[in-house]
């Protein structure tokens, strides 16, 4: 049996800890023995990995990350953790920080040691001794602000590089062609077992009222995601005459959602247009939904877009770079530039033959996890 440590940055809301979360779902626990490492040991997320063994962490690795030094529990713990992200700022204290906490956490004992995400925890993973280790990239590099320098150092380190998407995986090659061969390109795995389970568990959430259409959009509340554009959609199916509520779903920047709020307020929509927040368990609102709105910048493996199919729900998309891996458009859902999303969205709630078109397209739709699972078991 394979022992296989994970190491994510948070239990926060997001891609990273749902996919990596569904890995171990997935993964045939009789050929591998799982331990997961969450660099922060917080997040609203910390109670799905329950069932899964942990090694905890230490406050000074916790202090390096972003997420920590953001949500510390009190001034003198957020004070600490400023302290040790200014010293670590250092590169020779930050590698003599990883290298005894590598040693700490007795990571030597592990076969195969996998870094969940891009940045803080791959440079971490980096510095620890193990003959097989694996870094995850779930952005656009060529969208991401990064330091070169330290990445090409980092990704030295690794055995493979595992990339979300086709196009991120070219992406990266393209800034990183000396990694090109230890590039892959895997997609993130679904379970639809624990998707459909979730999806019938009622969160009862006083404000989920349908009344008409119901469309969703769901994420980190980040100026990535566009959902500030929201209610300017909304008040323009207002004037053609659609009775529908659009539930946003997630957390993130105060400064955006205080900008969604004005903007609700602006366009005069505030009883067509809630934000409900923060919700562990996305999933029995996609199933309540008649349909799903991405307005997304970009997404390197849309996940959500996903489990809208899994879950039978038409999705309209912007155009971001990767949506044509996951949605034919036109026949499984519709692809749109965010200046023409609106016209998409009415189009699909008024034509009854396109909104069939699409429901039965989806409507025995699988999610294949073992091209998946079979690429991952063969760099384990």
């Amino acid at each position: 049996m394979k022992k296989i440590l994970i190491v994510i940055p948070t239990f926060g809301i997001g891609g990273t800890v749902v996919s990596t979360k569904n890995l171990i779902l997935l993964l045939d626990r009789k050929k591998y023995d799982i331990t997961v490492l969450c660099m922060t040991g917080k997040g609203s997320m910390i109670n799905t990995y329950n069932n899964i063994k942990q090694i905890p962490t230490t406050r000074i690795l916790s202090s390096l990350t972003i997420q920590s030094w953001k949500i510390g529990n009190n001034i003198i713990e957020k004070l600490f953790n400023g302290i040790v992200r200014k010293i670590s700022k250092n590169k020779k204290i930050r590698e003599i920080i990883f290298k005894i906490h590598a040693k700490k956490i007795d990571i030597k004992n592990f076969d195969t040691v996998i870094a969940c995400q891009e940045g803080i925890c791959t440079e971490f993973i980096s510095y620890v001794k193990c003959q097989n280790k694996i870094a995850w990239v779930r952005c656009d590099y060529s969208k991401s602000v990064f330091n070169k320098s330290v990445d090409e150092i980092v990704y030295s380190n690794y055995n493979k590089i595992v990339c979300v998407s086709d196009l991120t995986s070219e992406r990266f090659k393209e800034i990183y062609p000396q990694y090109a061969k230890k590039t892959i390109a895997i997609n993130n795995p679904q379970s639809e077992d624990y998707i459909m389970e979730q999806s019938l568990n009622n969160d009862n959430e006083p404000l989920f009222t349908r009344k008409g259409v119901t469309i969703v959009s769901i994420g980190r509340i980040d100026p990535i995601k566009r959902f500030s554009q929201i209610p300017s959609i909304a008040s323009f199916l207002l004037s053609n005459s659609i009775e529908f509520k659009w539930f946003i779903i997630g957390d993130g920047s105060e400064k955006e959602k205080e900008q969604i709020r004005q903007n609700i307020i602006k366009e005069n929509v505030e009883e067509h247009v809630v934000c409900l927040g923060l919700k562990t368990n996305p999933h029995y609102y996609i199933r309540n939904a008649d349909l799903l709105v991405s307005l997304s910048v970009s997404e390197a493996c849309p996940r959500v877009i996903n489990e809208a199919k899994i879950l039978h729900v038409p999705v309209v998309c912007t155009n971001f770079d990767t949506a044509k891996e996951y949605i034919d458009n036109m026949e499984n859902g519709i692809i749109s530039p965010i200046d023409e999303i609106k016209y998409s969205i009415l189009d699909i709630l008024q034509n009854g033959e396109l909104n069939n078109k699409i429901k039965d397209n989806i409507s025995n739709f699988h999610f294949d996890n073992a091209n998946i699972i079979e690429k991952i078991e063969n760099i384990l």
